[in-house]
């Protein structure tokens, strides 16, 4: 009840907090204003709680260090309402508010980031810092541009995983194997579209082995959603995709 006053006492003035030998010091400006004369400044020895950001520190910097990896431009998307979300991220922020992103609302991880059509350019990092938030239910990293870099092997580490996009994208090479070990994924989708070659032969740029298919619909048993359009694939498709949406 005491400190509860304190707290509203403190909403309605001017007051400020600091810590001095371990006990905490109350300074009222307002009341000094008034009463020029009195010592209204007071001690007491349990400080108030603190309001504390909500986003861990290491997810923090891991998705700063991501942003850091690429440049804004705006011929990276192809969506006309795309923005780069990434531009308004600081350190001096909670990481929970930064656009795109979302966090658990009692463990504060970092969860869902949204980072579609946001005017990414850049090469993705084998090593990225994004595969450190192993708590990530969504990644949608969607119309960006990756230069035609490889989907890492890591991704196979974000066990959590339930919705991943990264259509459109300019991805290239083999799909990683990796991707089957995502055994909570509900919707998976590495589509793209055919790039148009000189005297008009077209090419996929992603291939995906019949192996790491069968993978992907053996352990991800839950999945709904495969979207894998202008994906090379090594062979016939398994049976087993008839059951799923596309």
């Amino acid at each position: 009840m005491y400190v509860k006053a304190i707290k509203h006492f403190i909403q309605k003035t001017n007051f400020k907090i600091f810590k001095y030998n371990g006990v905490c010091v109350v300074s009222c400006f307002v009341c000094n204003f008034f009463f020029p004369y009195s010592l209204l400044s007071f001690t007491f020895t349990t400080c108030l709680p603190q309001i504390q950001p909500k986003c861990h520190q290491y997810e923090s910097h891991a998705l700063l260090q991501f942003k850091e990896g690429f440049v804004i431009n705006n011929l990276a998307s192809d969506d006309l309402l795309g923005y780069p979300k990434t531009s308004s991220w600081n350190s001096s922020t909670d990481c929970c508010s930064w656009d795109g992103i979302k966090c658990h609302k009692h463990t504060d991880h970092v969860i869902h980031i949204n980072l579609s059509s946001s005017q990414l350019y850049g090469t993705m990092d084998a090593n990225s810092s994004l595969f450190r938030l192993v708590h990530l239910r969504v990644l949608d990293l969607s119309d960006n541009n990756f230069n035609y870099s490889k989907i890492p092997t890591k991704i196979g580490e974000l066990s959590q995983l339930k919705f991943l996009n990264l259509s459109l994208n300019l991805f290239s090479g083999e799909i990683p194997r990796q991707v089957s070990q995502l055994s909570k994924l509900l919707s998976l989708d590495l589509g793209f579209r055919a790039i148009v070659r000189p005297k008009g032969s077209t090419s996929n740029l992603l291939q995906l082995k019949l192996s790491s298919l069968r993978s992907i619909i053996q352990n991800s048993t839950k999945i709904e959603i495969l979207f894998l359009s202008f994906v090379t694939i090594s062979s016939t498709l398994p049976d087993t995709l008839t059951n799923l949406t596309s």
